[in-house]
């Protein structure tokens, strides 16, 4: 699901709304949700994403796969500025959305 939030939420509304309005809360436990700061806050240069996964297990397996490809590494810059771009950057996405 990749789309643009054309609601009036706050970041972490639109964050939580996406994965907690799935159309079966079953799907909960077979989603992985990724989200990234660069595209809502243009900010690319953070080279910083998460992943939110539910499941114990998917997660268990999905850090195993990102170990084994070598993607488990992150740099401070980015996880700083991905938590303050969430955290902090409502009223700018606000700015822009208007």
């Amino acid at each position: 699901m990749h789309a643009p939030f054309k609601k009036r939420l706050t970041a972490g509304e639109r964050l939580l709304g996406t994965i907690l309005t799935l159309p079966a809360p079953e799907l909960a436990e077979i989603t992985i949700t990724l989200i990234a700061p660069s595209k809502t806050f243009n900010v690319p240069g953070l080279f910083t994403a998460a992943a939110i996964i539910p499941n114990p297990k998917l997660h268990t397996q999905f850090n195993l796969m990102l170990e084994n490809f070598a993607l488990n590494s992150s740099n401070i810059f980015g996880m700083v500025g991905l938590e303050a771009a969430y955290r902090g950057g409502e009223e700018w996405l606000e700015a822009l959305l208007d």
